[in-house]
């Protein structure tokens, strides 16, 4: 991420150190000293965190529930807690239904079908999308094409 120092700079704004931007709320968005340290963060309604980077490319990021708990934390350490929301996982019973659904006349997708979908094109990739295939499974993997 480029410093706001350097864009003050480029644009001929004045500005002296330490930059400290603040949300309506007074909690500390982005901060900038003068020995080119930088820091970034963003927060939900609450104040909470929900990401944070800084000068040495570290960075975090949180999901939480709608009690604030913290379901879902990565760093870019490759520290992982938690399950994100868009991981959906299927047994057995599950995988070979969804399977079958794709036989079937196509009909409107529910909202959780429409999730699965979504999740799914998200962290696999996609095959040839067509009617009896709406989702784009690969032929290698349903053997139907």
């Amino acid at each position: 991420m480029k410093k706001l120092s350097e864009t003050y700079k480029e644009l001929g704004i004045a500005f002296s150190f330490p930059i400290e931007i603040k949300d309506a709320n007074g909690r500390v968005t982005y901060y900038e000293d003068s020995d080119d340290h930088w820091e970034r963060f963003e927060r939900d309604a609450e104040g909470r965190p929900t990401y944070s980077e800084n000068i040495d490319e570290f960075w975090q990021k949180w999901v939480r529930n709608a009690d604030g708990d913290v379901d879902y934390y990565e760093d870019s350490t490759g520290v992982k807690k938690g399950t994100p929301k868009a991981a959906i996982i299927l047994d057995e019973e599950e995988s070979i239904r969804f399977a079958e659904m794709l036989e079937e006349e196509p009909s409107q997708p529910t909202p959780e079908m429409q999730r699965a979908i979504q999740a799914y094109r998200d962290f696999i990739p996609s095959g040839n999308i067509s009617p009896k295939n709406p989702i784009g499974i690969p032929s290698s993997i349903t053997n139907n094409q």
